[in-house]
């Protein structure tokens, strides 16, 4: 019983040692297309239900995982769903789109 619980229990330890290896703390930048920073865009991780705002400049830092998605959005600009894979790790900065606008009538 005692060597199959110590079995055991190493096994564990090495699985959650795995699973805890592969999330990341990753610093993101988020830009516009002149790649100004985009203080205050709103972050959410889909797979923790993770929200965070862009500093002053643009930054976010956040713990991601591969095959993971990151949703930001920015008023004014697309709303952008991005993938976290091994490209997206290795240069993270996310060039958000300006919305096109039809301002075609004026009420005064």
């Amino acid at each position: 019983m005692t060597r199959s619980f110590r079995k055991l229990s190493i096994l564990l330890v090495f699985l959650v040692g795995r699973l805890h290896a592969q999330a990341q703390v990753i610093e993101v930048l988020i830009v516009d297309r002149q790649t100004s920073p985009l203080a205050g865009a709103v972050v959410s991780d889909r797979s923790s239900n993770f929200i965070g705002v862009s500093d002053q400049n643009g930054r976010f830092f956040c713990r991601c995982v591969q095959n993971d998605s990151l949703m930001i959005t920015y008023l004014g600009f697309e709303n952008k769903k991005i993938a976290v894979d091994s490209a997206f790790m290795y240069n993270p900065i996310i060039k958000m789109t300006e919305k096109a606008f039809n301002l075609d009538q004026v009420v005064i």
